[in-house]
């Protein structure tokens, strides 16, 4: 690789490193700098749902794209990184907790039913045959069959693995601070031990992705307004190894869910709160969720905590991602703000940052143009 590279990628979760995967497969020079390691963050504390959104908006086709890249690309990944995510198509049961749920819930059915999404109501005696461990009391719920789940755990270092193979230089413990501007143009990023130049830059840091913006605007960037581009929302999961069997599916029922691994053990959680860039696990959280699985799944008030770890979401203002070109720098790329959907969006945002950066501009990207927030 040459001392300039095509592309940096700042940031190596999901999203970075799918980006870096599709430039390095396009046969982009391309250098991934992550701070941490690969994964490490929010990929790292997610829990691996890939559910199709329903409708036409640009929202609804980047994660209807980024599911069938999944499906057509998780083998691929796996040979060519020798790493399993784990892909699995296990179908998502949606939960009524009570009467008033039921009659809600079967009016979503009939309207995603009548909009072509694959999606049927099961009463409760057929949801006791699909998982016969639920709680008994649970008057039904919505399947849809489509859903599907991922070791997000897995995602980041598969993605890098394999962008590593078709020639990316994958770079760990590097901190960028900032972004080399001359007369007026990014030429490259700098790091602790010293400048590192490219053509493209892209942004791809999760919840520290918003405040890079001052790298560029300074004081007129949206990080210093009351509506930030980016910003941290903390998120608790837990792992458990259930002592009477798990579920098959993906289980969502108030706010909790229950995500099954193919070692037995289970993803339960999760929280959603703005509290900075705060990642402790507190006793109360851990207490909350575990109060919303057992009333799932009782039997699981006799499971193994195997480990719980907080991640910090990366929100947006308006709750779309960011993606696009930076305004009056179009060689400065953002790919984030992805929220509670980064592992299902990751393979569609790193292949439409792909097509950015190779020239192909889209109006199919137009909602998340960063443009919005200045």
């Amino acid at each position: 690789m040459s001392d300039t590279p095509d592309v940096i990628v700042v940031g190596g979760g999901v999203v970075g490193t799918a980006v870096a995967y599709f430039l390095a497969k396009r046969g982009k020079s391309c250098v991934l700098l992550e701070r941490g390691r690969i994964g490490g963050g929010a990929s790292n504390a997610a829990s691996g749902i890939l559910s199709s959104s329903p409708g036409s908006s640009q929202y609804s086709r980047l994660a209807h794209r980024s599911l069938r890249l999944f499906h057509e690309l998780a083998p691929v990944i796996r040979e060519e990184s020798g790493i399993d995510i784990e892909f699995a198509e296990c179908g998502d049961l949606t939960l009524a907790m009570n009467g008033s749920d039921a009659i809600a819930l079967r009016g979503l059915t009939n309207q995603l039913s009548t909009m072509g999404e694959e999606a049927r109501w099961v009463d409760s005696d057929e949801l006791r045959e699909l998982e016969p461990l639920l709680n008994p009391a649970i008057p039904g719920g919505m399947y849809a069959p489509e859903s599907c789940r991922v070791n997000n755990q897995r995602l980041a270092s598969a993605l890098a693995s394999s962008a590593q193979r078709y020639g990316a230089e994958i770079r760990q413990g590097v901190e960028v601070t900032g972004l080399i501007v001359e007369d007026g143009q990014v030429a490259g990023v700098m790091e602790r031990d010293g400048p590192l130049r490219s053509g493209s830059v892209v942004l791809a840091s999760g919840a520290w992705t918003g405040a890079m913006d001052r790298w560029l605007y300074g004081e007129r960037g949206p990080s210093a307004s009351r509506i930030p581009m980016v910003k941290p929302v903390k998120g608790v999961n837990l792992n458990v190894q259930p002592s009477n069997g798990s579920v098959s599916r993906i289980v969502h029922g108030s706010w909790g869910i229950l995500v099954p691994r193919n070692d037995g053990s289970m993803i339960v959680g999760a929280t959603v709160e703005e509290v900075g860039f705060d990642t402790r696990v507190m006793a109360g959280e851990v207490q909350a969720i575990l109060g919303v699985a057992t009333a799932l799944m009782p039997s699981l008030s006799d499971a193994e905590i195997n480990w719980s770890i907080a991640g910090l979401r990366p929100g947006s203002g308006d709750e779309l991602p960011v993606i696009g070109r930076m305004p009056e720098h179009a060689n400065v790329v953002v790919a984030s703000g992805h929220y509670r959907n980064g592992i299902l969006l990751s393979l569609a945002t790193g292949e439409a940052v792909a097509d950015l950066l190779d020239g192909s501009e889209s109006e199919s990207l137009s909602d998340f143009d960063p443009a919005r927030f200045f």
